[in-house]
């Protein structure tokens, strides 16, 4: 069909304009490392505010507990930007 070539990620739309389109594995792992990121940032604000980072300071003391907090989201900002990137791709139950 002449003038409905699709370009990877990329809808045709009226008038020649093209919409991307982002599929849900990115965009949730861009989410899941934006937030893991914020995460890092304010980590000393999750462990002082939050039910988790107290007990997380209960069990390991102030200095380590920050450790552990960095550490897990760390790996979680990884694990997000290898799933937006397609490294690691979604369970299919088929």
């Amino acid at each position: 069909m002449a003038g409905t070539s699709r370009v990877a990620g990329r809808v045709p739309q009226a008038a020649g304009r093209l919409r991307l389109v982002v599929s849900s594995q990115v965009f949730m792992g861009a989410a899941i490392a934006v937030v893991c990121g914020l995460g890092i940032w304010q980590a000393q604000w999750c462990l002082a505010e939050t039910a988790k980072g107290r007990r997380l300071v209960d069990a390991f003391g102030s200095g380590r507990a920050l450790l552990v907090w960095r550490l897990i989201l760390l790996l979680g900002l990884a694990f997000g930007a290898a799933l937006a990137a397609g490294v690691v791709n979604p369970v299919s139950w088929e």
